[in-house]
């Protein structure tokens, strides 16, 4: 077992889940204060960046994490 993956993996899955909880933090925020700015393009455009991010980084440890039981 390669421990420098398994690291890998856990910190690229701690940054997803970090990344994930600002953005839910962000989006009430958004919400909360002002409803009609939630439904802008540019605020679209930026869920979808967050949402990949978060499927990038969930992919990228998903492989470290196999690589290390290798």
């Amino acid at each position: 077992m390669n421990i420098k993956f398994l690291l890998y993996s856990i910190v690229l899955a701690i940054i997803a889940f970090a990344i994930f909880k600002y953005q839910r933090w962000w989006l009430n925020g958004i919400k909360n204060n002002n409803p009609d700015t939630y439904y802008k393009p540019s605020i679209k455009l930026d869920v979808f960046k967050s949402w990949f991010f978060i499927i990038c980084f969930i992919i990228a440890s998903l492989v470290y994490f196999f690589k290390s039981i290798e």
